[in-house]
């Protein structure tokens, strides 16, 4: 993909941001600034939008700050509008922060001197863009601030550029705004470019910025097109296009690039007639009765130029012009300059003249249009979840000035930047705090940190030279305006000031308008130096005290404490058990043993129950120090540690789970809906938290177990130690070596490379390494039953299941016999819906009945529903039709919500089952499992690899996708495991568990026993098979069915079938019972194999002291 999804940094950013750190730190030392070696403070200089006033004004306090020793101190620089232009200049220098004084100083001279192009020069350029395809206003606008307001030659060197890789400079952040965003009022709206990347800061969508300008699909470029990079002189057309309310300001905007001919162009040609005509043509763009005018002025100038010729002009006649619409005479107009144009090239006509032609042809079109900053959609066809449809609809975008909407850009800062300060100077017009005002609300709508803002002081007609804004955990703002009650000592010297320099006005030349103008933003540096040097060192020690053991996450391959204390306990039952079989072991250090349960959905559940009622009965169960499941088996566990004491009780805890197996559901509809939507106001819910639901209620027939896992910690270590599995899904699909994700009690987090957080705060949003804000209900065993068997089979088995659950809840739904009126009808038809999730076309006649239906329940409505009709659904694509359901369940709830008010909404059946599958389609369409918080979002430590970091959510999915036993915690150095007593319930090969461990072992540098495949026979297991080697874990594997308990190969071919993973719920007591006997047999018949494994166990660990 050309195109990176990510809110991560791209790793040039990285790098050249990390050379950069090295001359802070050079600062901060000059100043006596105490810091953290690895984390100096970030520290973002911003300057805001204003036209030239901001130009001028941010180039003086460059010049201030480095006089100041101060410049130095700041790892980026970041600009809107007029400030952009600023940059521009100076980042054509690769040393520009080493010699500020000399540059800015140049730049200030050439305002005042004027244009260093001449027009043909300009023309050239614009030429060269039109050929591109491309052209728009902004490229005229470009070339206007370039050569007219700034008045130097044009720079066309490319924003790549600008990565002069030493760190000698902040880093530059360039914004800007889409429009089509923004006028929709979209938070996705605000888009950044610096020398490495360009694109969306919402939601986090870039593609290299040599990329800029080409054609986009889907998240490639479609085939690289003749096109230059984006250069300096563009950049700031895009940056700057706005200059306040565009559309407002048409005519000032025509008015300046007229103005901008006139003074470019030779005296000479000033006096030629038809150049007047034109330049007269477009000022007076908008007036079509005008323009006929210098039609007729134009026919009579081309007796004096034979070279140029228009047959359409020639034969325009006032008769014709009066009868035709506005748009057919711009028609006209076009061809005619067209006509003119292409004349006087193949005549060679080249020059003063041909370029002013070329330039109103091209030039009227875009003012009639008002078209800015046209240029491809980098997203436009990408299909990403992250990604919101509406930016991904059309093949181009336009960018234009971000101070359209925030003139200043704090956006880019707020993000993966982690910024400690922001030291903003406004330049803006007008209310001079609107910039933090804008930004504190967009942040809060986009959940970015932003300091609270208080008004007292904010005073717009008496501000004062310096504010800060602070909270804990957000970076600090600075706020200084531009004019203030410092540098201008009264009220009534800003009101000056402010109309002297207002933004709209033409070119400064005035060199003594242009210095008192820099010396005044420069007098904000002087005398703030303090204040500000104060704020860094602030930051430095906020730095410093955000250190390692302040984290929640932690990077360690030891145990946390809470589990070491808990192991220790349960090591005195181990070594009573140990005493009691005449198993001598060292007094301090027993064999430590782990029994594994392995993955296959209720086969696994009722398998693992019969292997520990059976352990207890035999007298082993105490020998284990950890109990650890895959999928299935983990039903089976949270069923066991809601008793405190299980493992004393195992056999009539064991005919308690069975027994509620057969009766079915004990929790009603209204209360799994209930869960359901506490779920859902928490804002993460996904299809896993349904699955949960139908494993608690419908597999396994309990009332929703509803105890968080941190309450599985009972503390005396009665029972051996739970450990719980999963895998993160995009680490499994990318084939990582990190997937693995292990829970328990006391805490959770990636086996490899070993980061965790307590179990109480999965769930929560992080950041750099932190809790963000604590909102969320810690994981409870329905949600982590819902993510640990969550495979269990393809996507139309688990969506079969769910809708099996509902209709036994709501009988009605599927009942021959019962006739269905009403809201019954309604809610049959929309399980049909859920039923074809995947089929539209399907679908659509699911609607039909639907629509005719809802004629007769006029409770119910959707104006979606109604519009919606043949025609329009077979020129959907299979997400516009997908997002059109959505929409009609979402109406169809909303109006049946508004028909029960007054009655008790939760006890509504009709109002659940659509609200149910309202969630449900909506999942089932993004397939959204096991969704949540990215515990390692932000994450900066050298032990964890970037792509863990990059992304905000992770996805949490049943450990059998990949290793069907929870093999990985148990090889981990620190639980120092001697024994593995390992259960195989899956389905298919019996040995499959064994070869992946061995492999993935192989792979992360665990410890893992050789395995001999020639002993194993897929279809002829036994049922003790021994894996060892000499410093490694002994595995004994034990397969379900085998040669031993089933006696022949054709009864172990009979189980597998009778007990397949894709059935519905066991509900046959026999069955059940059965399939527990047989895992049970598997324990009674090696009892004193294991036994002898355990002593040789504990020889192992004599032998080591």
């Amino acid at each position: 993909m050309d195109v990176r999804i990510s809110t991560d940094l791209c790793d040039e950013e990285k790098k050249t941001t990390q050379k950069r750190v090295e001359v802070v730190k050079c600062c901060l030392r000059s100043h006596g600034i105490d810091y953290n070696p690895k984390h100096p403070p970030r520290v973002a200089l911003l300057g805001s939008g204003g036209g030239q006033r901001a130009d001028v004004a941010l180039l003086g306090t460059i010049r201030q700050l480095e006089k100041e020793n101060l410049l130095d101190s700041f790892l980026y620089l970041a600009g809107v509008s007029g400030s952009t232009w600023a940059m521009a200049s100076l980042y054509d220098d690769a040393q520009w922060s080493k010699n500020a004084p000399s540059v800015v100083s140049r730049a200030l001279q050439s305002m005042s001197e004027g244009s260093s192009s001449s027009f043909s020069e300009c023309v050239q350029w614009l030429r060269g863009r039109d050929k591109e395809g491309d052209l728009s206003l902004t490229d005229f606008w470009g070339v206007l601030v370039v050569s007219y307001f700034k008045g130097v030659p044009l720079e066309t060197r490319t924003l790549v550029e600008e990565d002069q890789g030493d760190g000698a400079n902040p880093y530059p952040l360039y914004s800007a705004v889409e429009r089509a965003l923004l006028d929709k009022h979209e938070k996705e709206l605000w888009f950044e470019l610096s020398p490495h990347e360009a694109g969306f800061t919402q939601p986090g969508a870039f593609v290299k910025t040599s990329l800029l300008k080409q054609d986009f699909d889907a998240g490639h470029v479609k085939q690289q097109k003749k096109r230059r990079p984006m250069d300096m002189v563009q950049l700031q057309g895009i940056c700057g296009s706005a200059f306040g309310d565009a559309h407002m300001n048409k005519k000032f905007i025509i008015h300046t690039i007229v103005d901008w001919i006139r003074k470019i162009l030779p005296a000479k040609w000033l006096e030629n007639p038809l150049v007047k005509q034109l330049l007269d043509w477009l000022e007076h763009f908008d007036d079509m009765e005008y323009s006929y005018n210098v039609v007729e002025k134009l026919k009579s100038e081309l007796h004096s130029h034979p070279e140029l010729h228009s047959s359409t002009l020639l034969e325009l006649d006032y008769n014709t012009w009066t009868k035709i619409t506005d748009e057919e005479k711009k028609q006209y107009i076009i061809s005619i300059l067209k006509e003119l144009s292409e004349s006087s090239e193949q005549q060679q006509q080249i020059g003063s003249i041909s370029d002013v032609i070329w330039v109103t042809w091209k030039l009227l079109p875009l003012l009639w249009t008002w078209d800015f900053g046209t240029m491809p959609n980098i997203l436009f066809n990408v299909k990403d979840p992250k990604v919101p449809e509406h930016m991904c609809k059309e093949k181009i975008m336009h960018l234009v000035d971000a101070g359209l909407f925030l003139n200043s850009p704090y956006p880019p800062m707020l993000t993966a930047r982690h910024i400690d300060l922001i030291v903003s100077f406004d330049f803006s017009a007008g209310d001079s705090f609107q910039t933090v005002k804008v930004a504190h609300r967009y942040s809060a709508r986009c959940r970015m940190p932003f300091p609270p803002i208080n008004d007292n002081g904010m005073i717009e007609d008496r501000p004062r030279s310096f504010y800060v804004f602070e909270e804990m955990g957000k970076p600090t703002v600075i706020h200084i305006p531009l004019f203030n009650m410092e540098n201008c000592k009264d009220e009534a010297t800003i009101k000056v000031n402010r109309k002297e320099y207002t933004t709209l006005q033409g070119p400064y030349r005035d060199p003594k308008k242009i210095n008192d103008l820099a010396d005044l933003a420069a007098e904000n540096v002087r005398m703030n130096r303090e204040r500000i040097l104060e704020e860094i060192r602030k930051a430095a020690e906020r730095r410093k005290a955000h250190s390692s053991s302040d984290m929640d996450v932690v990077i360690r391959t030891d145990l946390c404490n809470g589990e070491k204390d808990y192991i220790q306990k349960r090591l005195q039952i181990v070594k009573g058990w140990l005493s009691s079989h005449d198993i001598d072991c060292r007094d301090n250090d027993p064999p430590r043993v782990a029994l594994l349960g392995s993955g296959g959905g209720q086969r696994a559940q009722i398998a693992l129950l019969g292997v520990l009622r059976q352990l207890g009965e035999d007298n082993l169960l105490d020998s284990f120090l950890y109990l650890a499941g895959v999928s299935g088996t983990t039903w089976a566990m949270a069923s066991l540690y809601d008793d405190a004491q299980w493992s004393k009780n195992a056999p009539s805890v064991v005919r308690g789970a069975l027994q509620s197996m057969s009766e079915g559901s004990s929790s009603s509809f209204s209360e799994c809906v209930q869960w359901l939507r506490r779920r859902d106001a928490e804002g993460d819910l996904s299809l896993t938290d349904f699955w949960g639901v139908v494993v608690c209620a419908y597999f396994k027939g309990v009332p929703l177990e509803t105890r968080t896992l941190a309450e599985e910690d009972q503390g005396d270590g009665a029972n051996p130690y739970p450990l719980y599995s999963a895998v993160e899904r995009v680490l499994l699909d990318n084939e990582k070596e990190e997937l693995w994700f292990e829970l328990s009690p006391h805490e959770v987090g990636f086996t490899q490379p070993g980061a965790f957080v307590k179990t109480s705060l999965l769930r929560q949003d992080f950041d750099g390494g932190q809790v963000n804000q604590q909102n969320r209900m810690p994981v409870d065993m329905v949600q982590l039953q819902g993510i640990c068997g969550s495979a269990f089979g393809d996507a139309q088995y688990i969506i079969d299941t769910i809708k099996e659950w509902l209709y036994s809840h709501l009988p009605w739904v599927h009942s021959r016999t019962t006739s269905k009126q009403g809201l019954q009808e309604i809610v049959m038809l929309s399980f049909k819906l859920l039923e074809r999730f995947n089929d539209m076309e399907g679908s659509y006649k699911v609607l039909e009945e639907l629509k005719s239906e809802l004629d007769g329940y006029p409770g119910l409505h959707s104006s979606t529903l109604l519009e919606l009709d043949c025609n329009i659904w077979t020129k959907m694509t299979d997400e516009e039709k997908k997002q059109q359901i959505r929409i009609i369940f979402k109406e169809l709830n909303e109006s049946l919500e508004q028909q029960s008010q007054g009655m008790r909404i939760l006890n509504n059946p009709f109002h659940d089952a659509f609200w149910v599958l309202k969630k449900v389609l909506g999942l089932a369409y993004n397939w959204d499992f096991g969704r949540t918080a990215n515990i390692l979002h932000n994450f900066k430590d050298p032990k964890v690899p970037e792509h863990m970091c990059k992304e905000k959510i992770m996805h949490l999915i049943d450990a059998g996708l990949f290793l069907n036993s929870p093999y990985p915690p148990m090889l981990t150095d620190a639980r120092d495991i001697d024994l593995i007593v390992s259960f195989d319930f899956s389905a298919g090969d019996p040995f499959e568990t064994v070869k992946v461990a061995h492999r993935y072992s192989a792979t992360c540098g665990m410890s893992f026993p050789q395995i001999n495949e020639d002993d194993m026979n897929e279809d002829r297991p036994m049922s003790f098979h021994v894996l060892e080697e000499m410093g490694k874990p002994t595995v004994i594997h034990i397969p379900l069915f085998n040669m031993d308990n089933c006696k022949d190969e054709a009864t172990i071919k009979e189980n597998r079938k009778e007990y397949t993973t894709f059935q519905p719920p066991y509900r046959d007591l026999k069955k059940i019972n059965d399939l527990a006997d047989l895992a049970a047999e598997n324990v009674r018949m090696n009892r004193e194999r294991i036994l002898e494994e355990i002593r040789k166990a504990a020889e192992r660990r004599k032998a080591q002291c």
